[in-house]
């Protein structure tokens, strides 16, 4: 699948510090994360619909360890990755209102993709998510992680199981594996 186009003019918003002015690329309204335009709400609560939210909310660890996609303890699991598991407005679990919910929901806390490109060849494409706390979902040589915000003195910095992005200034570097090399990489015109 394509992912959908990139909006790099876009400006970021409620973000703190001066990351608004080092990362106008980043918050620009939720697509999809690296697996295409998102299930519409016409397909809601269906089986492709469940593993389409899993790509972009990911409850699992990234190394096929979490909830069954679709079951109770995953839908509890994405609401809490959501920072809405307990709130009166969410719907019960066992039906298209929950999906739609959850559908909206996602698309308030995300962002469109953005494709960064490397020295040396490779492109990954990042979703950035206003999680509790801050995270980003992130695709590189088909293998898809989660990583988490992490202390910095300056830029935006994420961590994850062997996983590095660390953005400054217009760039980002990236490590994907343990004892990997640092990639540095733009985002993508």
């Amino acid at each position: 699948m394509t992912l959908p186009s990139f909006h790099p003019r876009r400006i970021l918003r409620g973000v703190p510090g001066g990351m608004n002015r080092c990362l106008p690329v980043l918050f620009l309204g939720l697509a999809a994360c690296a697996s295409g335009p998102g299930p519409s709400s016409d397909d809601a609560c269906s089986d492709a619909w469940y593993r389409a939210l899993e790509r972009k909310v990911m409850t699992g660890d990234g190394q096929g360890h979490g909830p069954d996609v679709g079951s109770e303890e995953w839908k509890s699991a994405v609401e809490f990755r959501l920072g809405v598991r307990g709130r009166a407005e969410v719907p019960a679990r066992d039906g298209g209102d929950w999906c739609r919910y959850i559908e909206a929901r996602v698309r308030e806390v995300g962002t469109d993709p953005v494709r960064f490109v490397c020295e040396g060849g490779g492109e990954v494409v990042v979703t950035f998510f206003r999680t509790a706390p801050p995270t980003l979902v992130a695709e590189y040589g088909g293998e898809v992680a989660r990583m988490h915000a992490a202390p910095s003195a300056s830029g935006a910095k994420y961590e994850g199981h062997h996983r590095m992005f660390w953005e400054h200034q217009g760039e980002a570097r990236i490590v994907w594996g343990e004892g990997a090399a640092e990639m540095l990489c733009r985002p993508s015109p």
